[in-house]
């Protein structure tokens, strides 16, 4: 009758057993210390794979994305001491591990360099040598970690005689098991603290279980397929933190969370992505470039392309504006418009980068004061097109800007001396503004001409631009004119036919 009994707790209560023992006999392990990066990218290690597990040896392989070399440290405890010696330099790794005890739990990483020395780690991984003794059932266990667990199981099993210490036993084992036997379970979203290279990723699940992300940028990302992992997978907690090294600034990246428990099915995260900050402008070269009685002109510079906004306050009545410009670049003007004179304000520049990061500049302080400044003449350009026919005309269009509302006019000359005989001119503007325009129609083709503008404010300071000179464009020659004048080049008689 006990021998009944014993049969019958074996099969109630083994697979409860076996979820105690994970937590007793083998305690979690303590985090593998990171690996520090080099000043140079390692090879990428991925794939790594566990086969033939035999009772005294097994084989591990892994892929590298550059030729360098293998190495594998195992051990049963945690302090990986012994390591194999290197392979030579090759992209597809294998190693094979020998002298091994049956029916023991062994610890492993893999680690690789290249020919310049660059070393990286695998996270670390275990394995299980089966035992010799023959269990029926055994080989549908599929974990090797669970066959010797279960081995263990079945020899306390076999000792245990009292009926009560058995019932007790059994009791236990099925509480428990009925708990440790269910997947995790990850408690709300991941929190993520996103930089412009790292990205630590925090989670929370309600058992013990380690922590694993995989993870690809938008380019690497192939429908389930993650480029990287990072985490531990020896270490078990319920507060998970792992971050990601090695990203780039403005970039999408897709992650998927593992958590597995010593004993039991992970839990595995749907696909899910986030976008790393850009690299953050810096200010500099901040100037007044011009006050007025009620306007003001800043500019300033940044290191990366971004929108620029400048905060201003008038310091007597405390009424704030703004004005910017939210296209990305690096040099920025900005002209404050109405305020009042004699008047002290205090600006804030703003520079804002395409993903929304922004950095302010400290305030800068001016009082406005009567404008005794000419206007600034910029961006001058001119475009000239030549309109055939029978009477040939030449259209020149010139544009330039200035920095404050001002009348300009136009003045010009044929070739590269002007005088006051041979000096000629448009009109003044009838309107002030800050881009102009003058279209000129007088010039002849293929002929030089040396122009200029002057240009006043409403105070009357007048501005005078540099000297530019333009060549108006030539008439195209036919086919005729271009035989006529090889002809003319070689037989000197040809200039004189039609005379």
């Amino acid at each position: 009758m006990r021998g009944e009994i014993r049969r019958h707790m074996m099969v109630v209560g083994v697979c409860a057993l076996c979820a105690l023992l994970a937590m007793t006999v083998f305690p979690p392990r303590a985090r593998v210390p990171q690996v520090e990066a080099q000043s140079t990218t390692p090879p990428m290690i991925s794939n790594i794979k566990i086969s033939n597990i035999g009772a005294t040896s097994t084989i591990i392989r892994w892929t590298t994305n550059v030729n360098s070399d293998s190495v594998t440290n195992f051990s049963i405890g945690k302090n990986l001491g012994t390591s194999k010696d290197p392979n030579p330099s090759v992209m597809d790794h294998e190693t094979i591990l020998t002298d091994l005890e049956p029916a023991t739990i062994y610890f492993f990483r893999v680690s690789s360099a290249d020919s310049a020395g660059n070393r990286s780690f695998s996270a670390t991984y275990q394995f299980t040598t089966p035992g010799t003794e023959k269990i029926i059932g055994l080989d549908e266990v599929v974990s090797e970690e669970q066959k010797l667990i279960t081995e263990k199981a079945v020899e306390i099993v076999d000792k245990l005689t009292d009926e009560k210490a058995l019932a007790i036993v059994q009791g236990k084992l099925q509480s428990v098991g009925e708990d440790v036997l269910s997947p995790p379970r990850i408690l709300g979203d991941p929190r993520l603290d996103i930089g412009t290279e790292t990205v630590t990723v925090h989670w929370i699940t309600d058992k013990d279980s380690n922590s694993v992300v995989e993870f690809a940028s938008e380019g690497e990302y192939g429908g389930g397929a993650y480029a990287r992992t990072e985490g531990d997978a020896g270490e078990y907690v319920r507060e998970h933190n792992v971050v990601l090294y090695g990203l780039k600034p403005q970039t999408v990246y897709h992650y998927r969370l593992t958590s597995r428990p010593q004993v039991g099915p992970e839990v595995q995260t749907d696909d899910k992505t986030f976008t790393t900050k850009s690299i953050l402008p810096e200010i500099f070269g901040v100037r007044l470039q011009k006050i007025e009685e009620n306007s003001a002109t800043i500019v300033w510079s940044t290191q990366v392309p971004a929108g620029g906004l400048v905060e201003y306050t008038n310091m007597s009545t405390k009424e704030k504006k703004s004005i910017g410009d939210p296209s990305l670049q690096v040099s920025h003007t900005v002209r404050l418009t109405d305020l009042k004179f004699r008047t002290l304000y205090s600006a804030v520049i703003k520079a804002r980068t395409e993903g929304g990061d922004e950095i302010s500049s400290q305030p800068v302080t001016f009082v406005t004061t009567k404008d005794d400044a000419p206007p600034i003449i910029a961006n001058v350009t001119n475009e000239s097109t030549l309109y055939p026919g029978a009477d040939l005309k030449v259209q020149t269009i010139v544009s330039w800007d200035t920095d404050e509302s001002s009348l300009c006019q136009f003045f010009y000359g044929q070739g590269l001396t002007i005088t006051d005989e041979n000096k000629l001119s448009f009109p003044e503007e009838t309107g002030f503004s800050l881009k102009h325009t003058q279209v000129i129609t007088e010039f002849t083709p293929s002929t030089v001409y040396k122009f200029w503008v002057e240009c006043h404010d409403p105070n009357d300071n007048v501005g005078t631009s540099e000297d530019f000179v333009l060549f108006t464009p030539e008439k195209e020659k036919s086919i005729i004119d271009v035989i006529l004048e090889n002809f003319q080049g070689t037989f000197g008689w040809v200039k004189n036919i039609g005379k």
